[in-house]
């Protein structure tokens, strides 16, 4: 009994000393676990993500970030296309594996690191391929022993826009957008009638909506943020596809 106690004892502490700690980005917007952001441009001030942690607690927490994978990536380490800033220090590559910074982040009770710390990838990718970055923010000790894992994990997808030829793809069987990067819903203009088909990355049809001759807005809202795929079958059997960036 007494081990079941401490067992608790220590969940719940391990769960207290999380929910001290506030993750924001963007506008001051909340990091939820396991948020994907999603960019299409590779500008630097439009595609930088801010990462700005604050102890809400009254202990003093130390912290580091996990990449735990990069997809799409084909540059040398030390030239990677990105900048990944924590602490103050700047890493122009990283290594999937490996915990950012060197030496952890201290926060004392009350404290916030760095508000300019963030990521920003500005590698353009191979081909219209993403990029993937997946990241976990763990908890150390002072000898920068893991305490903590899985406090925060979040990813970020460079996602190139579609592609001239698809627009026109669209254009020939009757279909325009106006615009293939959404945030609640797909604004479609129809010469006529069709079918509209959307998958995930994953293939996985998420959603069916009927588009009628006209202009007219498809509801993505419940939809994650993400990558995905819109084909159109028209009433003549006329078929297109485009990718689709909701944010």
């Amino acid at each position: 009994m007494k081990k079941i106690i401490l067992l608790g004892a220590i969940l719940f502490g391990t769960l207290t000393q999380a929910q001290n700690i506030a993750y924001t980005t963007n506008n001051g917007a909340t990091i939820e676990n396991n948020q994907v952001f999603t960019f299409n441009t590779v500008d630097a001030e439009a595609a930088k993500l801010l990462i700005n942690l604050k102890n809400n607690g009254t202990e003093t927490f130390r912290f580091k970030i996990r990449v735990d994978e990069v997809i799409g990536n084909e540059l040398p380490t030390l030239e990677m296309g990105l900048q990944f800033c924590f602490s103050t220090l700047c890493y122009t590559g990283v290594v999937a594996g490996n915990l950012y910074p060197n030496n952890p982040v201290a926060l004392a009770a009350g404290q916030t690191n760095d508000p300019a710390d963030h990521f920003l990838n500005t590698y353009g990718g191979t081909n219209g391929a993403a990029v993937t970055y997946k990241f976990t923010v763990v908890e150390v000790n002072e000898a920068e022993e893991i305490i903590q894992d899985n406090l925060l994990k979040f990813t970020y997808i460079y996602q190139p826009t579609a592609s001239i030829s698809d627009f026109t793809a669209l254009k020939n069987i009757g279909i325009s957008l106006n615009s293939t990067v959404v945030k609640t819903q797909l604004d479609v203009t129809a010469n006529t009638a069709a079918t509209l088909q959307l998958f995930d990355a994953n293939g996985k049809k998420v959603k069916t909506a009927t588009i009628t001759e006209g202009n007219q807005s498809v509801d993505l809202s419940a939809l994650s943020s993400g990558i995905y795929f819109a084909d159109f079958k028209t009433t003549g059997n006329k078929t297109a596809n485009i990718k689709i960036v909701k944010n």
